[in-house]
């Protein structure tokens, strides 16, 4: 039973973490950085002699199935604390599951992957008395898994989101397939990189209007960037709602781009190749988290 009564990401990571918690793992903890990155979850699992595997979780809420290049990212930053000793084992949770190519890349990089129905059949698979729930579930006899997870996100959504999200990069851009390299790896790359968290409108799961979900993400993200090469005009929109809330997205576009009358005036980074987009981009943004 995903946490379909949930309208926001926040919400399902907490309802993760907590699962994770009544498993028997343990010193779990959101949001947490690692050698200048963020991660969703950090968690331990006691194993024989004492030992605990120092385990990271990312969360993926979003409309479609995860695909490779998404496990691909999160496979490289995981072997690379991998090597470093920071953690022993990495797991990606997904609301909608995974694609088989982004299986088969998993298999090779050595990453649990689970779908959001996959964790809740991990509970199923327990004995309930041995398991850590707490003494209000206990109580009223809630040993119903979709119950208790409902609890966790109910739960989650009373508590609010932040006013900001202090980790979050939005980007507005098109989706189109010529766009694909230049998001993964020119800017998503020089994001990751500085161990800031990235989401464009298209990973967003949500059950409301989807422009209400982009203006929530655009007033709460630490920073904004905006890709104008193709003069989109719900690019355009997105932009112009930024200035209207006083936010000065950064915008990029492809060397030669004709930007329009009223954006001339604004600073914009020109790039010739996702390696020139990806050099200035970071350089950008670690301007901007120095001045903050």
């Amino acid at each position: 039973m995903p946490p379909q009564t949930s309208g926001e990401w926040y919400a399902f990571e907490s309802a993760i973490a907590n699962i994770f918690e009544i498993l028997g793992l343990e010193n779990v903890r959101q949001h947490v950085n690692i050698a200048g990155q963020q991660f969703d979850i950090y968690m331990e699992e006691r194993i024989a002699s004492n030992r605990f595997l120092k385990t990271i979780v990312e969360c993926k809420f979003q409309t479609r199935q995860v695909d490779k290049n998404q496990v691909t990212q999160f496979s490289i930053l995981s072997d690379s604390l991998k090597v470093k000793g920071e953690i022993d084992k990495a797991i990606m949770v997904a609301y909608k599951g995974f694609t088989n190519d982004a299986k088969l890349v998993a298999g090779d990089s050595n990453i649990e992957l689970l779908s959001f129905a996959e964790l809740e059949k991990k509970l199923d698979e327990k004995d309930v008395t041995k398991l850590k729930i707490s003494s209000e579930l206990i109580q009223h006899k809630a040993y119903s898994w979709g119950t208790i997870v409902q609890t966790f996100i109910r739960k989650a959504e009373e508590e609010g989101l932040p006013d900001k999200f202090e980790d979050l990069v939005f980007v507005l851009m098109p989706f189109s397939f010529e766009m694909k390299d230049i998001y993964w790896y020119g800017i998503r790359g020089s994001i990751e990189k500085l161990g800031l968290k990235c989401a464009r409108a298209d990973e967003i799961e949500n059950n409301s209007d989807i422009i209400k979900e982009i203006f929530d993400h655009i007033k709460r993200a630490k920073f904004i960037v905006a890709e104008v090469s193709e003069k989109n005009p719900n690019i355009f929109y997105e932009v112009g709602y930024c200035h209207a809330l006083g936010i000065n997205p950064i915008l990029v576009a492809r060397k030669g781009t004709e930007i329009p009358f009223d954006l001339k005036t604004q600073s914009h980074i020109f790039y010739e190749s996702i390696k020139d987009l990806e050099d200035k981009l970071t350089n950008r943004l670690e301007a901007l988290v120095l001045s903050k």
